[in-house]
């Protein structure tokens, strides 16, 4: 980590831009001198194509033949959409699905995303089996749109510094509320108390009690829920991305050819501002 930043530094004196993905990554460069002279910039995530998950949830089964499938009968429904790996936080999920379920037996956890091939930092099945029947791992799968709207709550228990979670703008399109922790890249998602809930990784007990308070408040769940949706839609649209994306390339040709530019200049801090919580 001492060998990092002094690398970044010493690039960074050939850098004309420098951009991120999410805030805390932007600050981290800034607080340790990592940026040089050149300018940079914020453009949030990798974007999420807003019109393909629309048009999968129209030609999708019905969350009733889902529910029917997977027999999930009249059951609430937390759902996750990961590797099944420690470092994604699935066993933080699965000792806070046992909490849950304690409190509220009739909850089950759908987790949907590949164990196999991740090596040894997946989780082993019979972690998962021990946690039966209130915890159902389904694998990878190619109908997440349709799986996220039979859901009621999104978690993501992550512990990796992320960019931003492409999950979580799914999430978000599904209009489901989220409970995800604190790191870099799901805070730009969900804001706590007002478009989801952000909890300390490696917490099951708090990861719990949110998904419990989720699950117990429906009507301000829904309110989250929809807070979330319409910030992906606002600020997250894969066409959106890539149109700032060419902005900022053309911005730097313009500079190279010698012609004046609308992008950011030497040493600026250009903002692609979110949409903030009301206080």
């Amino acid at each position: 980590r001492q060998i990092f930043p002094t690398l970044h530094r010493m690039a960074a004196r050939f850098t004309a831009l420098t951009i991120f993905q999410n805030r805390d990554d932007q600050a981290f460069f800034e607080r340790h001198r990592m940026i040089g002279k050149g300018a940079n910039m914020l453009i949030p995530g990798s974007g999420v194509d807003i019109e393909a998950f629309d048009n999968a949830l129209l030609t999708s089964p019905s969350s009733n033949v889902l529910r029917q499938q997977l027999k999930l009968d009249e059951s609430e429904v937390v759902i996750t959409v990961t590797r099944m790996t420690r470092q994604k936080g699935i066993p933080t999920l699965l000792a806070a699905a046992a909490l849950v379920n304690k409190v509220r037996p009739s909850v089950r956890f759908l987790l949907v995303g590949p164990r196999e091939g991740e090596g040894s930092s997946a989780v082993t099945q019979a972690e998962i089996d021990h946690h039966a029947p209130y915890v159902i791992h389904v694998g990878k799968r190619s109908d997440i749109p349709a799986l996220l709207s039979l859901a009621d709550v999104f978690a993501f228990p992550t512990e990796y510094r992320e960019g931003v979670p492409r999950v979580l703008l799914e999430a978000g399109l599904a209009n489901l509320p989220i409970v995800t922790t604190k790191m870099p890249g799901c805070t730009d998602v969900v804001r706590d108390g007002w478009s989801g809930f952000l909890v300390p990784p490696r917490d099951p007990n708090l990861l719990a009690a949110r998904i419990l308070d989720m699950l117990r408040e429906r009507e301000a769940a829904r309110a989250m829920g929809a807070r979330a949706g319409q910030l992906v839609r606002k600020e997250f649209g894969l066409q959106l991305t890539t149109d700032r994306y060419a902005e900022a390339y053309a911005a730097l040709m313009d500079r190279s050819a010698g012609r004046s530019s609308h992008g950011a200049r030497d040493g600026t801090r250009q903002e692609i501002s979110l949409q903030e919580a009301p206080s």
